[in-house]
């Protein structure tokens, strides 16, 4: 197994790469982060801007979040 790459290991083990599972972290902890779902000064971390747009079919309306942090990792 140590000869292999890490991709290689990857598959044989079927686990995502260490990069997929941030990001999928990172979602997730978004998505709690705005809809409430976690105790945090939310105002502290970042600002959420909310717009509607319309969609492809004029009777259709689009929400869009817009997050801006105010941290860098």
């Amino acid at each position: 197994m140590e000869k292999l790459t890490y991709h290689q290991r990857l598959s044989i083990l079927e686990l995502d790469s260490l990069e997929l599972r941030r990001v999928r972290a990172d979602l997730l902890f978004t998505y709690k982060l705005v809809f409430g779902l976690i105790d945090a000064s939310l105002h502290k971390l970042v600002t959420i801007g909310l717009e509607l747009a319309a969609g492809s079919c004029s009777q259709t309306y689009i929400y869009i979040y817009n997050i801006t942090s105010h941290h860098i990792r």
